[in-house]
């Protein structure tokens, strides 16, 4: 007896990774602050649908024993173990959370645009992690401080004057 899929199953499939890459590609976006790069889960999720497509405009159903299928099958399961294995160490606000334990002090942060809550090094940079540095603004009384923070090393550095110009 063959294991068939029926093309409904395949739609299904595709739908839920879809919103998966989705909903994943803007929460990354927006808790790392541009750090951790989405475009190879992209990638994957594209491969993916241009496969499917072919697939389900098939008139007859997809034998599960074929090659193709099952590496579409375990690319959808990759695509969505992928962000669990490659986040970076904290997040932006969990970097806010570490220069309050390390200053002793509530301080208060000042909001700055999305452009300028990073700043890019020359490190080598990897599939899913762009080289780069939280950047925070405080303000403590009266008194203006500026940090930074690795977020693979979660190193705080703080800078003595603002990074990026008024």
């Amino acid at each position: 007896m063959k294991n068939i899929l029926n093309r409904k199953y395949i739609l299904v499939f595709i739908t839920v990774i879809g919103i998966y890459t989705i909903l994943w590609t803007v929460t990354s976006i927006l808790t790392y602050k541009g750090i951790y790069n989405p475009i190879m889960l992209i990638g994957l999720f594209i491969t993916i649908l241009m496969y499917s497509i072919r697939l389900y405009r098939r008139k007859e159903d997809i034998i599960l024993t074929n090659w193709r299928t099952i590496l579409m099958l375990l690319i959808g399961i990759i695509i969505m173990c992928i962000p669990i294995y490659t986040l970076p160490n904290i997040s932006y606000k969990e970097g806010i959370q570490i220069i309050n334990q390390d200053i002793g002090k509530n301080l208060k942060y000042v909001k700055l645009d999305f452009y300028e809550c990073t700043i890019l090094t020359d490190r080598e940079e990897t599939i899913f992690i762009r080289p780069g540095l939280y950047y925070y603004s405080v303000s403590d009384n009266s008194y203006k401080r500026y940090f930074i923070i690795n977020p693979i090393t979660k190193k705080i550095i703080e800078l003595e004057e603002r990074f990026y110009p008024d």
